[in-house]
């Protein structure tokens, strides 16, 4: 029995770079927002943006949800692990 802290994955890659710019965004907005006074105006008023950047990044990674599970399913279907501690053997 080969231990899970040995099972190498190979994973299809998953391209993110429709959502690199959600970090900034974010930090952009909240630094504009922590700039203020507080208060629930400018609450209020941050708030769409706020709320823009985190569907986007969510929606993002939901899209995502599915071909991330579609390679792991792929990898477990298509990878045999040896009886040798550490390695894994591509086959059919």
């Amino acid at each position: 029995m080969v231990h899970k802290s040995e099972v190498q994955p190979t994973h299809d890659f998953l391209c993110f770079s429709d959502l690199y710019d959600v970090p900034v965004t974010l930090r952009t907005v909240l630094e504009g927002l922590l700039a203020e006074y507080p208060s629930p105006e400018v609450l209020e008023r941050y708030m769409p943006r706020i709320r823009t950047a985190l569907v986007k990044l969510l929606r993002g990674l939901q899209a995502k949800q599915a071909p991330y599970w579609a390679s792991v399913s792929r990898s477990r279907d298509n990878t045999r692990y040896s009886t040798v501690p550490g390695t894994c053997i591509r086959g059919g």
